[in-house]
């Protein structure tokens, strides 16, 4: 948990990161998580995304739901607001340039 009080030069990559130690969600689960995916106390994961398929299924094909703090539900709403291209609860919460498409994890943003 420590690595996650240091300072970080992006606190987008921060908090994906954060995402992936609280719940176990893999780079392309996060990737495609959108606004409509965060519950009261849990995120539902119904996706993934590939820069090839673009949004998919999961690997195992399984939707599930995992229990997350308020603090990070938090982070991640404030996250999804930024989102200027005005899609709603379809938008992503890493969302990219182009509307319809999140950030690639792979880019130097995601990094710290």
């Amino acid at each position: 948990m420590t690595v996650f009080c240091t300072d970080w030069e992006n606190d987008t990559a921060r908090l994906a990161n954060m995402l992936a130690f609280y719940t176990g969600m893999r780079q392309g689960e996060i990737a495609a998580l959108r606004l409509e995916d965060i519950g009261t106390d849990r995120i539902y994961i119904r996706h993934s995304w590939s820069k090839y398929e673009g949004l998919k299924e999961t690997k195992t094909n399984t939707d599930r739901e995992i229990k997350i703090p308020q603090t990070l539900r938090d982070m991640l709403l404030m996250q999804a607001k930024m989102n200027l291209h005005n899609e709603g609860l379809k938008g992503f919460v890493f969302y990219g340039l182009n509307p319809g498409k999140p950030t690639d994890p792979k880019n130097e943003l995601w990094k710290n």
